[in-house]
């Protein structure tokens, strides 16, 4: 009673707002076919708890998935698995065989990848790794497309028999049996013999490769590798080239030192930005890198000190050159040191005969002073050495020698004929020149050496006449060496004023015109006097600057100039710059400051080439990278064994080897996964009729009446694992075809 049904609606309705009761019909296609999946869910919930993704998904699906087991990483896959340990008969590159090698471990994992980056393959190599260790598998897929292209690739190399497709509820019982019976039938026997002699042959060819691989990229002491700093070498080759950098050894640096090193090389380019142009900075002469406002008022105040004395000193400068009538060098310190050696000299000059000093033969007639010395001092020690005193040269009239064998000969003779003898020489002493009673003995040998140095200091009359200071045996020693020790000076401080022969000659002449025809001008009171002790005094009060700014500054001006034109004009230069500039100090001791950090870890190389110029200011960090690395590559290279002897030909040559074995070793894998799961089928023959075996062994020989797909899983589960270890479904198959019984897989694989 169909109008009697819709009344009793309405009257149930009624009240209810917005309801009513319309007759009409609509029709619909409704499917019911995921209504085993949801039941399966719902009424073995406690039973899918006990897996531990099944129970992760259903409690805590928002927290971490823990796990013991760790990944395999794609670097440590050849140290931690030998060739044969991976059955990978396709294909693969370091990250699928870390994916095969984690899930050899039991990890429970995801891979994650856009179209085309070989997931695909992956799966295909972990389904023949797993069936190779004796693993069951069900591959699950919504897409017959993905099971399809995961399925013809082990077809391809054989295994395709082995996995049992059955993706779709409308799977033929026909084709079933005819998949179980190709993998029962085509049993393999092959031995796994050849398969391992050609994994131990792959791994000595891998292990050769790896050697230089991993001595290539290990990370060493300093946290880099060696493949790393070539490649920066040779990226950077030009930048590198810029300067060089050394140390000991590869290993003088560590991780922390190298962080140390980059962080200071940082520092020093932020401080370099900050003084910009080097070339042209007053303050390179500033060394000191401790900046307080006091030390930069007293800095600026000892500069402009420094500039007004280095003014006043050129102007002394030009005043007694010009008096000279000489060109005087001033390129650096030593010589003004040597001018003003000279000026002091020149008052020294003054009324005594120095210019032989500058004559063709004053080495010669300084020479002849200093022997003129040496006799006169001789020759008053022997006059001092006689018993008593004597006419002056009486040397000349008594032989010294004679009187000695005379003496010698009357003392060996008789007593008499001695006493008169001795008498007769006494006599002829006195005679000679003898004041007083002389001692034969001691005055004869006395007298020999008068004789000698006499005539010594005879022979240099005709050299020293000139000199007025010059009185033969009666010339004061002393003042023969004054006038010796003046005259090398003289020729000795001259020699330095010039820089080359031809102003040395123009120098020497007219000095030596000074000191003799101009000797007067030398006074005190003098021009040339004058503008000496000017000259003098004004370069002691300009040292004395020098010398109060290098304790400010850290630095001497002696070692900073040098091979100026002008060091004067260089010095008030500087000076005044550092005057007028004064309140950049602070950002130049901060720069010195991080220059003494990289001088102490001996990057003084990098510093000088900045300041140079060599290395522009915004390339510093990038410079020393490429700099270490070209000294460290190379200095790893001589040190490291493996690497210095790496030979292109010979790895190349290898490399091809590898690729040989390995092509081969892949397809030798896949025959022995194929002849490791068929080696423990039973012959069909010898099936006992009552057995699982025996079953599938009736259905295959029918021609019609096959039970159902679902009934042959739960009535022959065993053989059905056995000869398809691997089942490729989808997750509604899953639920049509697999029993609740069904004994629990290995492995499960969802793409």
């Amino acid at each position: 009673d169909v109008d009697g049904i819709w009344n009793t609606v309405r009257k149930a309705v009624k009240e209810a707002p917005g309801f009513e009761v319309i007759e009409d019909v609509v029709l619909g296609h409704f499917s019911f076919a995921k209504y085993l999946m949801w039941k399966d869910l719902v009424d073995r919930t406690t039973a899918l708890k006990d897996n531990r993704i099944v129970q992760h998904l259903i409690d805590t699906p928002r927290d971490p998935y823990e796990s013991e087991v760790s990944f395999v990483q794609r670097d440590e896959v050849d140290k931690l698995f030998e060739p044969s340990d991976l059955l990978v008969p396709l294909p693969a590159d370091a990250s699928q065989m870390a994916a095969v090698g984690t899930a050899d471990r039991g990890k429970d994992f995801i891979i994650i990848g856009p179209p085309g980056t070989g997931k695909s393959q992956t799966i295909s190599n972990l389904i023949t790794h797993l069936l190779g260790t004796g693993k069951t598998v069900l591959f699950v897929s919504e897409k017959i497309a993905a099971l399809n292209v995961v399925y013809r690739r082990l077809d391809e190399i054989g295994l395709g028999r082995f996995c049992l497709e059955l993706h779709s509820n409308k799977a033929k019982k026909s084709d079933v049996l005819t998949q179980l019976g190709s993998a029962w039938s085509n049993a393999s026997s092959k031995s796994a013999k050849s398969w391992e002699l050609k994994a131990q042959k792959l791994k000595g060819i891998r292990d050769r490769l790896n050697v230089v691989v991993e001595h290539l990229h290990k990370r060493r002491h300093n946290g880099m590798s060696a493949h790393e700093a070539m490649g920066i070498k040779i990226r950077d080759e030009e930048i590198a080239n810029r300067m060089k950098l050394h140390w000991a050894h590869a290993n003088f640096h560590d991780e922390d030192a190298m962080r140390a090193l980059r962080e200071t090389v940082d520092n020093l380019q932020v401080q370099a930005r900050a003084i910009g142009d080097f070339s042209n900075s007053p303050f390179q002469i500033i060394t000191n890198g401790d900046w307080s406002p006091q030390w930069e008022s007293d800095v600026t105040a000892t500069a402009s000190r420094l500039a007004r004395e280095a003014e006043a000193s050129e102007r002394a400068f030009g005043y007694l050159s010009e008096s000279l009538g000489v060109s005087l060098n001033s390129f650096d310190f030593q010589s003004l040191n040597n001018v003003a050696q000279f000026a002091g000299l020149l008052t020294e000059c003054y009324r005594m005969p120095t210019a032989f000093a500058l004559e063709p033969d004053a080495q010669d007639n300084i020479d002849a002073l200093a022997q003129a010395v040496k006799r006169l001092q001789l020759y008053a020690d022997a006059q001092a050495d006689l018993s008593c005193s004597y006419e002056p040269l009486s040397w000349r009239k008594l032989d010294g020698t004679e009187l000695a064998n005379r003496w010698s000969i009357a003392t060996n003779s008789w007593f008499l004929k001695a006493f008169f003898a001795k008498r007769a020489i006494v006599k002829e002493m006195k005679l000679g020149g003898a004041q007083g009673q002389p001692n034969p003995v001691r005055d004869a040998g006395v007298l020999r050496r008068l004789r000698e140095e006499g005539e010594a200091i005879d022979a240099l009359d005709n050299q020293l006449g000139a000199f007025k200071q010059w009185a033969g045996y009666d010339t004061d020693p002393n003042k023969i060496e004054e006038i010796r020790v003046l005259g090398d000076k003289v020729k000795q401080v001259v020699g330095q004023l010039a820089s080359d022969v031809s102003q040395l000659m123009e120098i020497r002449s007219k000095i030596r015109t000074l000191l003799h025809d101009g000797n007067d001008l030398l006074a005190p009171e003098g021009p040339v006097g004058r503008a000496a002790t000017e000259f003098l005094k004004s370069m002691c009060s300009f040292s004395k600057a020098v010398d109060d700014f290098a304790i400010l500054g850290g630095q001497s001006a002696r070692d900073h100039f040098s091979g100026h034109e002008n060091i004067f004009a260089a010095i008030k230069e500087v000076a005044d710059g550092i005057s007028e500039r004064h309140a950049e100090l602070n950002s130049w001791c901060s720069w010195r400051r991080r220059r003494n950090e990289a001088v102490d870890m001996d990057l003084v190389q990098l510093v000088e080439a900045v300041e140079d110029g060599r290395v522009p200011i915004d390339e510093i960090s990038e410079t020393f990278e490429a700099s270490y690395c070209t000294w460290w590559s190379g200095q790893l290279i001589t040190e490291d064994e493996v690497l210095r002897a790496f030979n292109t030909a010979e790895h190349t040559a290898s490399i091809e080897k590898f690729r040989e074995a390995d092509d081969e070793f892949q397809k030798l894998t896949a025959a022995y996964v194929v002849a490791k799961l068929s080696g423990n089928l039973p012959n069909q023959d010898d099936t006992e009729r009552t057995s699982q075996w025996g079953l599938l062994k009736r259905e295959m020989q029918k021609k019609r009446g096959h039970i159902a797909v679902r009934k042959l899983v739960e009535e022959i589960p065993d053989v059905i694992t056995s000869l398809a270890p691997c089942l490729m479904m989808s997750p509604l198959s899953v639920a049509q075809y697999l029993p609740a019984e069904q004994s629990l897989f290995d492995v499960v694989i969802f793409d």
